[in-house]
């Protein structure tokens, strides 16, 4: 089990954004863009990551930039986060886990929408699956293709709550004064209905070193603004983490369920008689070496969306699924100790900030 000294709670102090896609622009021009944007309902890894950079600046003084350029490139490292450029060092910051939900002081995981639906497989036909026939057929008697499922919200026991429960939609209509083409906007947010907050943790060094010297790293719990449109939120800090969430030390069963986002290759499917999938647009900002500013966007990629569940016919095949994910076994699946140790560090600095992490279940 990975071994976390933080515990971050974000709390929402009104309604939240956080971008996507689907931007402010003219109707259905080059880029996608729409007067009506939505707001993904939880930020992305990389944004968690952001947040705590900042906060370990702020909370040792080391804002302004343009002063302590040095200073913070020892405590918070040098480059941001990108998903091809294989950066593991983020000063202070040795990993960040997985986003959780807290509600009514449950930690609850993001799970896709049929996750919690009965499986059965008829054995009466064939069904191609991943460029393979395979002699059973899955079947959801409770499933209904004229009805939208929302995201669902699983306990450590798992119970199921509805998104509805917890996450309530808020709309905001405006105008933009001087514009003609791009004045009108409507744009969608977020909030918690009740006793809600967003939780992840974090392993955190106590000292770094600046010019040889050894400095205290120092957080507190205080308010940030966060997001798209740079909402309050408030930051309580635990420094001692007793127990954590079960989700994290699964490791029986045929079932593999994402906990995050994942950067995967398409032979994973070859391991999983079938999937219960979606995927997630990512990008992430780049910033040029030596500087924390002057952002411009990555590539477009589609990740395995957090919830997503991978059926294997066995539990050798459940690992083999398990290590391709977290730990960037070849694609082949010839799982090798040898060999997922020679490719750890592939993967590493995708897990390192809370990406590619699954757990197994019965």
């Amino acid at each position: 089990m990975i071994e976390y000294n933080c515990k971050i709670t974000l709390t929402p102090l009104e309604d939240y954004y956080f971008g996507g896609e689907r931007t402010f622009g003219e109707l259905s021009d080059e880029k996608g863009r729409n007067y009506l944007a939505y707001s993904n309902p939880y930020p992305q890894q990389s944004g968690l990551l952001g947040l705590l950079r900042f906060l370990l600046l702020q909370e040792n003084e080391c804002l302004p930039l343009s002063n302590h350029s040095e200073k913070a490139k020892a405590l918070i490292g040098e480059k941001s986060f990108h998903p091809e450029s294989k950066v593991t060092n983020f000063g202070a910051i040795e990993e960040i886990s997985p986003l959780l939900v807290s509600y009514g002081g449950v930690s609850l995981r993001i799970a896709h929408p049929l996750s919690q639906m009965e499986l059965s497989w008829e054995k009466t036909g064939n069904c191609l699956w991943a460029n393979q026939s395979i002699p059973k057929v899955p079947f959801m008697p409770d499933f209904d293709p004229k009805m939208q499922y929302p995201d669902l919200l699983v306990d450590e026991n798992q119970m199921a709550i509805p998104f509805g429960t917890v996450f309530q939609q808020a709309t905001q209509v405006g105008i933009q004064k001087g514009s003609k083409t791009k004045g009108f906007f409507k744009q969608q947010f977020y909030r918690f209905r009740d006793d809600g907050a967003f939780v992840f943790y974090a392993r955190v060094k106590n000292v770094y070193v600046f010019k040889e010297e050894e400095y205290p790293v120092n957080l507190s719990d205080t308010i940030v603004f966060f997001g798209g449109e740079q909402r309050q939120f408030r930051v309580r800090i635990e420094s001692k983490v007793d127990d954590l969430p079960s989700f994290f030390s699964g490791d029986a069963g045929n079932k593999v369920c994402l906990l995050s986002d994942a950067f995967v290759y398409p032979s994973l499917f070859s391991y999983c008689d079938f999937a219960l999938t979606d995927t997630n647009v990512f990008r992430a900002g780049i910033f040029p070496s030596g500087k924390f500013e002057s952002k411009k966007e990555s590539n477009k990629y589609h990740l395995l969306k957090k919830g997503s569940v991978l059926f294997a016919n066995s539990a050798e095949d459940a690992e083999r699924i398990a290590d391709q994910i977290t730990v960037g076994s070849t694609q082949s699946g010839e799982g090798s100790e040898e060999k997922k140790k020679e490719n750890e560090n592939d993967l590493r600095h995708l897990t390192c900030v809370g990406f590619n992490h699954c757990f197994r279940e019965i």
